[in-house]
């Protein structure tokens, strides 16, 4: 073999009888792994670099450089897609949903094709490229979720509702260098990721995290932009819903705010305003959805901006943190009723809905759990952050 020539694609068929190849040279090869004899499926004119068995075992796709994508068949009766893909670069890694109802194609230069693999039609496409160079992709087993790894050692969510739906995302975590391995766990919902900083995590579900799941339909959704706290003292709006009253007004001549998430806190005896369209940590255009909620001790406000709560703590009148991310799908809706907490639902017609406990005696208990024992100062502002003072005993 030309020792310039490097084979970059393995993969056993799913009864374990073939064991295909794909090299620099542009060769598929299929082995038969009980007679050891090989043939060679195809020539590309292109490098190929990944490929993988159909669920069924019955065709295989390969890729490679240029955006090469190209499905072949293994068994002399099988009929694979036609695929028609538009990588940017090198397609370096593919991935079938359990039912091999769809392929998950990914090119290095950040950009992941959905393909329903009974007609080859894409259904959907994710770029990526905000994150720096794709390393790596894994896909749920039911295709609902997917994660990427970047060489900026970011590990990012992807989810949709539906087939036709927009790809949503948010970063699950950071690595300190580049990731180079990631899969789902058997659940399907927890995902492991090995960066090039030596570190290897787990993730809690990713479609809940640390929110709480509960039987039955949370809260009903309130559209209106207004809110009074349970103690009767504020009143928040939210400036992505509607205009807050102020006590006065200033032409500015045509310029306006910032189309982004604000929030306005009035006292409720007078309607003065003590925070008027404050900024908050989050991204130019992101825009709030729903009234804010205020906590049961009327001590905190979180608003929905995007997928994610924003916490406002009403004693020093600043933002918490740059947010809580909820569960896929769903909306912040209201406050537990009993002490520090927030729910999530779906909608009205969910059967279940989520709970986060906001005690933050029950954060430093779920450090020291991730922690395995007593923290070290780097530990305690991994899981922690710096904003908290260090105490590094766990019971």
């Amino acid at each position: 073999m030309n020792p310039s020539l490097r084979v970059l694609g393995l993969a056993f068929s799913p009864d374990g009888r073939w064991l295909a190849s794909a090299s620099t040279s542009g060769r598929l090869m299929l082995h038969d792994i009980g007679s050891g004899s090989a043939r060679v499926l195809a020539s590309a004119a292109t490098e190929l670099a990944t490929l993988v068995f159909s669920p069924d075992g019955r065709w295989l796709v390969a890729g490679g450089d240029g955006g090469y994508l190209q499905a072949f068949a293994v068994e002399a009766n099988a009929s694979p897609p036609l695929l028609s893909g538009s990588a940017r670069s090198t397609v370096h890694t593919l991935a079938f949903d359990r039912d091999g109802r769809r392929l998950f194609a990914a090119s290095r230069a950040g950009r992941i094709e959905v393909f329903d693999t009974a007609s080859g039609r894409r259904t959907g496409v994710v770029d990526a490229l905000e994150y720096g160079a794709l390393e790596r992709m894994a896909v749920a087993p039911d295709g609902q979720y997917l994660v990427t790894g970047h060489s900026t050692g970011a590990l990012v969510l992807w989810y949709r509702s539906s087939d036709d739906a927009e790809w949503l995302h948010r970063t699950l975590l950071r690595h300190a260098a580049a990731v180079r391995g990631l899969a789902f766990a058997a659940d399907g919902r927890r995902v492991i990721s090995a960066g090039a900083d030596g570190r290897l995590f787990v993730t809690l579900p990713v479609d809940r995290g640390r929110w709480a799941r509960r039987l039955g339909p949370g809260p009903a959704f309130k559209e209106s932009d207004e809110t009074a706290s349970p103690d009767g003292r504020w009143i928040a709006r939210s400036s992505g819903l509607g205009s807050p009253e102020t006590a006065f007004q200033v032409d500015l001549g045509g310029l306006s705010l910032t189309q982004t998430a604000r929030l306005t806190v009035l006292r409720a005896s007078d309607r003065m305003p003590v925070a008027d369209k404050a900024e908050l940590p989050v991204e130019p255009g992101e825009k709030s959805l729903g009234a804010p909620v205020f906590s049961a001790d009327s001590s905190t406000i979180a608003m929905q901006v995007a997928t994610r709560a924003v916490l406002w703590d009403l004693a020093a009148m600043l933002p918490v943190d740059a947010g809580l991310p909820l569960p896929p799908g769903t909306r912040l809706v209201g406050a537990e009723a009993q002490g520090a907490g927030w729910l999530a639902s779906a909608g009205p017609s969910a059967t279940e809905h989520y709970a986060f406990d906001a005690n933050p005696a029950t954060w430093s208990a779920l450090a020291c759990k991730l922690a395995g024992g007593p923290m070290t100062v780097t530990q305690w502002k991994r899981y922690l952050g710096d904003q908290r003072e260090f105490a590094p005993a766990c019971r």
